[in-house]
């Protein structure tokens, strides 16, 4: 369990950044490859993300809700650590 949950912080990690460079021009979304990836991502993380974004603030020029996606992946392994393992 703690292994997926660390998959799902470095997929939304991924995810981010695939974003930014899209957004920046670098990334280019015509290659096949580049958008099979993306789509994949999209479609595992924009629901949380979206849920998440109707809570929070929406006049502030960045978007938090990746934030609190990894702050409650971090609390989750927290206490499965705590409990789990001691």
């Amino acid at each position: 369990m703690y292994n997926l949950l660390d998959f799902l912080s470095w997929g939304l990690v991924i995810y981010i950044t695939m974003n930014l460079l899209t957004y920046f021009g670098i990334l280019n979304k015509s290659n096949q490859i580049v958008l099979k990836i993306y789509i994949s991502l999209m479609r595992l993380y924009e629901p949380v993300l979206f849920k998440i974004r109707k809570y929070l603030p929406q006049n502030l020029p960045i978007d938090l809700s990746p934030i609190v996606v990894f702050l409650g992946i971090e609390l989750v392994q927290g206490i499965m650590t705590t409990y789990l393992y001691y």
